[in-house]
C-alpha cells in the first residue's frame, strides 16, 4: 500500500523561459503542498499572449518542468559570510542583496575597471539577472 499524496493546490504562473536570452513567455503549472508550502513545477507551456513567442517553445522551454525537477538542484540560495566559511542557506532576496552589496564595495574601492561580466544567450536568465 502506498502513502497518499499530500494535499496540494495548483496555480498557473506567467513567466519567461530561463534557458536563453530570448525571453519567451511561459505558463508554469505549479503545485503547492498545502502542508509544507513547497512549490513544484509540474508542467510548462508557451504563453500565447506573449509577443516574443506567441505560445511556441523550443525543446528546452517545453521541457522546463523536467529541468526544475532534476535531482541535485538547490532549494535555496547559499551565502558564505566570509571567504572560506561554510555556506549558509539564505533567502533569495537576501542573497541577491548581499551580492549587490559586495559588488558595490569592489566598485567603490577599485573603480569600474575592477568588474567585468560574461553574458551569453547560453546562460539562463537567472544567471544574467544576478
Amino acid at each position: 500500500m502506498t502513502a497518499p499524496n499530500p494535499p496540494s493546490t495548483t496555480d498557473t504562473v506567467r513567466t519567461v523561459c530561463s534557458y536563453c536570452g530570448v525571453g519567451c513567455g511561459m505558463l508554469l503549472d505549479v503545485t503547492i503542498d498545502t502542508g509544507t508550502g513547497r512549490r513544484t513545477v509540474v508542467k510548462a507551456s508557451g504563453d500565447k499572449a506573449h509577443p516574443a513567442n506567441r505560445g511556441r517553445l523550443c525543446t528546452k522551454g517545453a521541457t522546463h518542468a523536467d529541468l526544475l525537477a532534476a535531482p541535485g538542484r538547490l532549494g535555496t540560495a547559499l551565502v558564505r559570510q566570509e571567504p572560506g566559511a561554510a555556506l549558509v542557506p539564505t533567502g533569495v532576496d537576501a542573497a541577491i542583496g548581499e551580492t549587490a552589496r559586495r559588488l558595490r564595495a569592489i566598485l567603490e574601492e577599485h573603480g569600474p575597471d575592477a568588474l567585468s561580466f560574461y553574458v551569453s544567450g547560453q546562460m539562463s536568465l537567472e544567471a544574467q539577472y544576478l
